[in-house]
C-alpha cells in the first residue's frame, strides 16, 4: 500500500491517510475498503489498517498472494475478522511457484476458506486452470476466479504477453472456460481483454 495522498510519495500509507481515505467511504455511504499494494500485508501496520476499517464499519477485500507471515495469518484467523474480511488471492500455477510458497499459500486459503476468491494472471502463452478448480474444491473457496492479462511496465522489465499471441491465448483460454463451467466454476474478466482475441463462432462460449 502506497502513500500518494497529496503528492506524498513513500513506500508505505501512513495511518493518518488510511484514515482519510477511511472518512471519504463513511460519507460516500460507500461499504468496502478495498487493500491492495503491492502486497497490503506488508505493511508493518496492516492489522491496525484492517481493524481501522471495521470499526469504521466498513467491509475489507484484500488483494494478495497470499504469502502471510505467521502473525498476519493468526490476525485473519481470529473470529472478530471472520465476518467483514474477504480476499482475493493472486496465485501461480504450482510450477511456477518457488521454495516454501505452496505451503503458505495453502496455509492461507485454509483460513481464508469461503472467504476467499482466486485471481490468475496470464502472462505466459501454455497456462492450465484445472489446478484452480483442485484449490477451490479442498479448500472451500467461491466458485469464481478473477482472470487478468498481465501488461507491460514502462521503464521495467516484467513477464507479459505480445499482441501476436494474444489470439493463442484467447483460443486456450475459451477451452479452459469450458473446463471451468463443467466444475461451476465461473470467470470473471478483469480488465484489458479484447474481443478480438477470440473466434467470433466462439462468442457464445463468452
Amino acid at each position: 500500500m502506497r502513500d500518494d495522498l497529496a503528492g506524498h510519495s513513500t513506500d508505505m500509507i501512513s495511518l493518518e491517510n488510511v484514515q482519510t481515505y477511511i472518512d471519504f467511504l463513511v460519507r460516500s455511504n460507500y461499504p468496502a475498503l478495498r487493500l491492495l499494494g503491492g502486497e497490503p500485508t506488508i505493511h508493518p501496520q496492516f492489522t491496525d489498517i484492517v481493524d481501522m476499517g471495521l470499526q469504521a464499519g466498513r467491509n475489507i477485500v484484500v488483494f494478495t498472494n497470499a504469502l502471510w507471515s505467521n502473525r498476519v495469518l493468526e490476525y485473519l484467523a481470529q473470529d472478530r475478522t471472520r465476518a467483514n474480511v474477504k480476499f482475493v488471492v493472486n496465485i501461480h500455477e504450482k510450477k511456477n511457484r518457488h521454495g516454501n510458497e505452496t505451503d503458505r499459500v495453502e496455509k492461507s486459503l485454509a483460513v481464508g476458506g469461503g472467504r476467499t476468491m482466486l485471481g490468475f494472471n496470464i502472462y505466459q502463452r501454455f497456462f492450465n486452470l484445472r489446478f484452480v478448480i483442485d484449490l477451490i474444491n479442498r479448500f472451500k473457496l467461491q466458485r469464481k476466479v478473477r482472470l487478468g492479462l498481465s501488461n507491460p511496465i514502462a521503464g521495467k522489465s516484467n513477464a507479459f504477453l505480445q499482441g501476436k499471441e494474444l489470439y493463442a491465448i484467447g483460443e486456450r483460454l475459451l477451452d479452459q472456460l469450458e473446463i471451468l463451467e463443467q466444475n461451476d466454476i465461473l470467470a470473471e474478466f478483469d480488465c484489458g481483454w479484447q474481443l478480438c482475441m477470440f473466434q467470433e463462432k466462439r462468442y457464445g462460449t463468452l
